[in-house]
This record gives structure tokens, C-alpha cells and sequence, in this order.
């Protein structure tokens, strides 16, 4: 990931890898969601075509 922290004091370098942390589990949360819903959508039109 590459995460470089230039701040000073422990607690707000703590905060800023919380934040970065948070802000990737947030964009992968949207990425597994949306391949979760295409997944479904794509099943979806199989087993209506084979009605």
C-alpha cells in the first residue's frame, strides 16, 4: 500500500493509519458489493432464459 505518515505525536499518527484504514475497507466493501450484485444480475438472466 505505501502508506507514508508525517506527523508528530503518536495519537494523530494513529489516527491518520485509522482513517487510511478505514477509507480502503470502505472502497473495498463497494467493489465487493457491486461484483456481488453483478453476479446476481448475471444468474438472474441465465435462469429466466432457461424458463
Amino acid at each position: 500500500m505505501g502508506l507514508l505518515i508525517r506527523t508528530i505525536g503518536i495519537k494523530r499518527a494513529n489516527a491518520k493509519i485509522t482513517l487510511a484504514n478505514f477509507a480502503y475497507n470502505m472502497h473495498r466493501l463497494i467493489f465487493c458489493e457491486r461484483r456481488a450484485a453483478r453476479i446476481a444480475a448475471s444468474e438472474y438472466r441465465e435462469n429466466r432464459r432457461k424458463r
